[in-house]
C-alpha cells in the first residue's frame, strides 16, 4: 500500500494490540513502530511530459476518429452516386426496351413534329432506329 506524503515527511508503520497494521505520520508512544521509506513521487518535470504525452494521445484519437469520419462518409458519398448511377441505368434500359418494342411492332410507327403534325417512319429511318434501340437494350440492360 502506498501512501501519498508531503515532501520530506516520514511516514510510521506499526501493528496494535489487535494485530492490525497502521500506517501514520507519527509513531505512537507505545508501540513498535518502524520508518518507512516512501519512493519519492513524480517530478513536475515528469508530470508535465505525462500531460503532454496525454495530450498528444488525445490529439492523435481525436485525429484518427476524424480521418475515420471522413472516410466513412466519403464511402456513403460513393454509394449513393452508385445507388443514382444504377437507377438511371435501369430507367434507360427501360427506355431503349420500350422503343425497340415499339419499333418492332408491325404497324406504322410516327413520332409528333413541332406542328403538332404526325410523321411516319419509312423503312430505312425504322431499321436505322431499330438498330439503335437494340444497340442500347445491350448497353444499358445487363
Amino acid at each position: 500500500m502506498t501512501l501519498a506524503a508531503p515532501a520530506g515527511a516520514q511516514v510510521y508503520r506499526w501493528v496494535d494490540e489487535q494485530g492490525q497494521v497502521h500506517f501514520g505520520d507519527c509513531a505512537p508512544p507505545r508501540c513498535n513502530s518502524t520508518e518507512v521509506r516512501m519512493a519519492p513521487g513524480p517530478s513536475q518535470e515528469q508530470l508535465e511530459r505525462a500531460r503532454e504525452e496525454r495530450e498528444r494521445q488525445r490529439e492523435a484519437r481525436e485525429q484518427r476518429e476524424l480521418i475515420q469520419r471522413q472516410v466513412q462518409e466519403a464511402e456513403r458519398r460513393e454509394q449513393q452516386q452508385q445507388d443514382r448511377q444504377q437507377a438511371q441505368r435501369r430507367s434507360y434500359c427501360q427506355q431503349a426496351r420500350s422503343e425497340l418494342r415499339i419499333l418492332e411492332t408491325p404497324r406504322p410507327v410516327f413520332h409528333v413534329d413541332e406542328r403538332g403534325e404526325r410523321v411516319y417512319l419509312d423503312d430505312a429511318t425504322r431499321s436505322t432506329q431499330i438498330q439503335q434501340a437494340r444497340q442500347n437494350v445491350a448497353r444499358f440492360c445487363d
